[in-house]
């Protein structure tokens, strides 16, 4: 075999791999950008963390305990999650309240949701 058909072979090996990778180049397309993550810590964002918080407390307190029956072991969690209500709200109920006062409820509703 000549000079020049052994270098037109290599040549053509060199352009069909090339012509294997330009068509292999695309692969997989590049990954959706992730959204950022939005943190809220407006009034009702707060009151339903920490009522999370003290469920999560009760929950573990309640596997603790025991009930000589099952209406007894209700009444204890409904009077318990009566008063995570109460107390997990406060937050949210303070800024309504504060808002119906000074004219601002459309700006708390901005606020909860995240305008």
């Amino acid at each position: 075999m000549s000079l020049k058909k052994s270098l037109a072979a290599v040549a053509a090996v060199f352009m069909f791999l090339g012509g294997i990778l330009l068509v292999n180049s695309g692969g997989d397309p590049a990954p959706d950008p992730v959204d950022p993550v939005v943190v809220l810590d407006d009034p009702l964002t707060v009151s339903h963390a920490a009522i999370r918080v003290a469920e999560v407390k009760m929950l573990r307190e309640l596997s603790g305990l025991e009930f000589p029956s099952d209406a007894e072991k209700m009444a204890w969690i409904n009077s318990q999650r009566s008063e995570i209500s109460k107390t997990g709200n406060a937050p949210y109920t303070d800024a309504l309240a504060e808002s119906i006062m000074d004219g601002s409820v459309s700006k708390l509703a901005d606020q909860i949701e995240g305008k």
